[in-house]
């Protein structure tokens, strides 16, 4: 009985955590320290902010011009200077962002075409496909800036009217495209970039398109601004009863010297209002107060009529489409 208690294998006393331990040996410590999630900088929030607000700043700017340009011109066809009319800056936004939904609308698909194509080119080089193509494509760009205003100058001559826009921008979309050109030398094999060239002069390029782009834009609001204000001048004497009618009464005679304008005395002595005057319109209403035209308004004579809200004058706003 003895002898079979020592005939036990040595591992049946062994304690169950050894068994589990020689029979599955312990992994290998990971000797690379386990990479911390990425975190924001910062400064990269600050500067996507400052971006965004540069951005607004710039768009703002944009449309104050516009509206300041689309004011002066239409004035200058009135035959008074701009000044006059006393707009304030919201006054100009507001004149200006009608005009602008069709040139913002060109530039916005623009935009995501040139977004379209770009990833396009950029699926074509990783396949290794029509890299020849690609490299002529490069070089050419290279000479847009150049090449865009001496197109621009010949629809010009052939529609004037499309050279005042086309002319402009054809300086800041040639910078643009031969920036282009200049990223797409570095992308394409073979197309004589310098990948391991000094980084100075990309910040350098970027800096230099981005003000040759600016003026181009501002360029072109302007030419756009000023045939706007000139066609609103132009059409003016045919909109002309499409303007709201004022009906102007006043404790005393006004004398006022407009074409179209008729005076009509009043009649009782006790009224508080005297004279009557009909034939006027309502031009414009800014903190300056109400300015007027009449109806026998032409480009060759015309008198635009001030009123400041506090004159002891009545106006009555006339809506008439009986006829």
């Amino acid at each position: 009985m003895g002898t079979t208690d020592h005939a036990l294998p040595a591992t049946a006393a062994a304690p169950e955590g050894s068994r589990a331990s020689a029979a599955e040996p312990a992994p290998a410590p990971d000797p690379s320290p386990r990479a911390a999630p990425p975190t924001a900088a910062p400064h990269d929030g600050l500067r996507a902010l400052a971006t965004f607000g540069a951005n607004v700043t710039m768009l703002t700017a944009l449309l104050v011009y516009f509206g300041w340009k689309r004011a002066h011109t239409q004035a200058t066809v009135l035959g008074v200077d701009e000044s006059v009319f006393g707009l304030s800056t919201q006054d100009y936004l507001l004149r200006s962002v009608d005009a602008l939904f069709v040139p913002i609308g060109i530039f916005a698909a623009a935009g995501l075409g040139w977004l379209w194509a770009h990833d396009a080119i950029r699926r074509r080089i990783a396949a290794g496909d029509h890299l020849p193509a690609l490299r002529r494509a490069a070089r050419l760009l290279g000479f847009a800036w150049v090449a865009l205003p001496l197109v621009a100058v010949g629809l010009g001559l052939r529609w004037p009217q499309m050279g005042l826009f086309a002319f402009p921008l054809s300086f800041g979309l040639g910078a643009l495209l031969t920036a282009y050109g200049l990223h797409l030398r570095r992308l394409v094999p073979g197309a004589g970039g310098a990948p391991g060239a000094a980084a100075w002069p990309i910040g350098l390029t970027k800096g230099l398109v981005a003000v040759v782009v600016t003026l181009s834009v501002f360029w072109a609001v302007t030419n756009f601004a000023t045939v706007r204000g000139a066609a609103l001048g132009r059409r003016l004497p045919g909109a002309l009863g499409e303007l709201t009618g004022v009906v102007v009464y006043s404790p005393d005679r006004l004398n006022l010297d407009a074409p179209g304008v008729v005076e009509e005395s009043l009649a009782g002595g006790d009224a508080a209002y005297r004279f009557r005057y009909r034939g006027l319109r309502l031009l414009d209403h800014t903190d300056s107060g109400f300015f007027l035209i009449s109806d026998g308004w032409t480009p060759d004579y015309g008198v635009v009529v001030t009123m400041d809200e506090d004159d002891p004058v009545r106006l009555e706003f006339v809506r008439d489409r009986r006829g």
